[in-house]
């Protein structure tokens, strides 16, 4: 349960992190 948290919050960072890019760019 707590791997799956930790899999889903990475997921999102990289998301947002994704999406600040393309904001920026």
């Amino acid at each position: 349960r707590k791997k799956l948290v930790s899999n889903l919050e990475k997921y999102f960072f990289n998301l947002t992190k994704k999406g600040n890019k393309e904001l920026s760019s």
